[in-house]
Parts: C-alpha cells; structure tokens; sequence
C-alpha cells in the first residue's frame, strides 16, 4: 500500500518534458526480459577486461593521489575495467614517489595498466638519450603501455608548461622505435582532426584515445590558473576549438587505410563527453557500426566520476559501478540505435 501512496504523492514531481527524449534509441520493450547475465567482457592489451570501461588517466604523486589511486585499483581489481596513471613525469624525475603511482602491487597482473607522459617530455627524452631510464620507471611500473597525450594548448597555458618544437608524429614514431612496450596516443580534451587521425593510422601506435571535446577542458583549466587575467580573456576562445566524440567517430568511417592495407593500431578508448555509461554504449556502438572494417576493440573512458566517488569511499565507487553496470544490462536488453540514412538518424 506505501508504493501506491508514494505514486501519489510522487507523480506531481514526475512529469518528464518531452524535450529531454533522448533520439539516439530505439527502445523495445518487448522483445526481451530483465537481464540475469550478459556478458560485456572483451581483450584489451592482451589481457582480460569484464566491462568495457576505462578509467582514464588518474594521478600520482602526492598522498591524496595515492590514496585516490589505492581506491580506483580497488574497483579496477573488483570488476576488472582498465586503468591509467596520471603524469610519470614526477616518477621519473624522482622515483621516490615510485608508491604514490605503484598500482600494480594491488591490481595484481590481470588488469591492463597504462602510464601516461606528454608529448613535451618524451621529445625532450629523445633530445637526452634518456630513453633506458624510461624504460626502467616503466619497467619498473609494470604497465602495459605508455599513452602518450598529445596537449599542444594545455602546454602552452600551462604556467610551469613546456614547449616542444618537433611534430608530435616523428617523436611518436622514434619512441616506438626505441621503446619496448606498446605506445598509445591520446589528447586531453578536445580531441583531434581527421588529418590528424588519419596520420595515427600510419604510425606504430597501438592505442588511441579521443580524449574528445565536452569533457574536462585542460586549456581553459590552466588558462584559469594565469595570474594574467588580460591574456587569459584574449586566448580563451581557443577552449572551445576541438572534436566532439561523435564527429571522431565519423571520421574513422570516412579516413583511408595505409597503402598496405596493415595498421598498429588495434584498441580504441572513446572518452571526452561521456557522462554517463549510456553515451559510452553509444559511442561504443556507434563506433562499431561506422568502422566496422577496422576490427577494434572498443572501450568507453570515463575519469571524472571515478574521480568524484573515489575521493568519497570505496563504497561510493561499489554503488556508482553496480548502477553502471545494470544500467549497461539494460540497454542491450531493451535498447539499440535508430536506423541512419545518409549518416543523419531518423
């Protein structure tokens, strides 16, 4: 009787416009019942993963950022989901830091484990012949790829930014020539342009993570930082330049294959405006029906609200993943994308 109450009492707070529809699914009721057990698990980087969801690049570093890092294992062990490290850039500059990023040691080796450096750093590795000591970190990690963002603007508003001054392809490919480990590219917010994508499927990348547009911004973050507030107002219309992830994804159906016909790259991780683990299905099958050629494994990547709930508990980050993960349950029971005409949905 208290649920026909409640109804009651709640319907008046529950009137939905019909303006929040979201177009993007079919929904079809019908055709199936609740889920008991669908099976989300795919290989990434050799390795295992139970859901399609990457949390991307955390922290390191300082004791909040490890004890935020203590946290995301937790839930990365737990439901096997993959995970990034923050900057190394601290770790190799003074490996006594080497426990605030040493997930490893709690994600035992089932778990894909990547670290992250810009692209400032790794030319100026190359320029040192610093390259065996960034092997030995890595090594010394047990990742099992480095991501290399490539940040151009954020470096340039960045207060303590460095500057690079070699196109980020050649110091990409020299890396992967010296490196041992697999080599992964991401941007840090706004994503990047076909002729940009087009030119990662020439070179022997591994990995490749939007990083889209409609996520966190770092540019306008760091231009927020700047104690110069006339400079800061004069360069903040280059914040909104960028690629959303669906305009990416678009591009992957349009761009050419090598002459060869061969690519390095094997996985993608779709983040960058993903709010919620619907987009990240979206996006995911999105990708799916428009490169279908490519035979990629896909994944969905998400930072910000791993990051909200981790700083919280361990309990909030159980909650959110239990939500996410009947929520992925649901949507390939009952929902799937509308039919597009001429790349238009209708």
């Amino acid at each position: 009787m208290n649920r026909k109450i409640d109804h009651i009492e709640l319907a008046k707070f529950n009137q939905v416009d019909k303006s929040f529809l979201d177009y993007r699914f079919a929904y079809e009721p019908l055709l199936a019942g609740h889920p008991a057990h669908i099976d989300h698990s795919l290989n990434f980087l050799n390795k295992r993963m139970k859901y399609p969801i990457w949390i991307s690049s955390m922290t390191g570093g300082t004791p909040r950022g490890k004890l935020i890092n203590e946290r995301l294992a937790y839930i990365c062990k737990k439901y096997q989901l993959g995970v990034g490290l923050g900057s190394i850039r601290k770790l190799i500059e003074d490996e006594k830091l080497f426990d605030t990023y040493d997930l490893r040691s709690m994600l035992g080796q089932d778990i894909p484990l990547m670290a992250n450096l810009g692209i400032a750093q790794v030319e100026h590795i190359l320029n040192e012949n610093k390259i065996t000591k960034l092997e030995q970190v890595l090594n010394k990690l047990q990742v099992d790829c480095l991501m290399v963002h490539v940040n151009p603007l954020q470096e340039w508003m960045q207060k303590e930014g460095d500057r690079y001054f070699v196109p980020p392809f050649i110091s990409i490919k020299k890396l992967a020539d010296q490196l041992s480990l697999p080599i992964g590219v991401k941007e840090v917010g706004q994503g990047m342009g076909p002729k940009s994508i087009q030119k990662l499927l020439t070179l022997p990348v591994r990995v490749f993570e939007f990083a889209a547009f409609g996520g966190t911004n770092f540019t306008q973050m760091e231009l927020l930082r700047l104690e110069n507030k006339i400079y800061q107002e004069t360069l903040n219309p280059l914040v909104t330049v960028g690629h959303d992830a669906l305009s990416m994804i678009n591009t992957f159906e349009k761009i050419s294959l090598p002459e060869s016909g061969v690519i390095s790259l094997k996985e993608i991780i779709i983040s960058g405006g993903v709010e919620s683990w619907k987009d990240g299905m979206y996006f995911i099958d999105r990708f799916k029906e428009n490169s279908f050629k490519l035979r990629m494994e896909v994944v969905f990547g998400q930072a910000y609200q791993f990051l909200k709930y981790a700083e919280v508990s361990k309990d909030a980050l159980d909650e959110y993943m239990l939500g996410v993960i009947h929520g992925m349950d649901l949507y390939r029971s009952f929902l799937s994308l509308k039919v597009s005409v001429n790349g238009e949905e209708v």
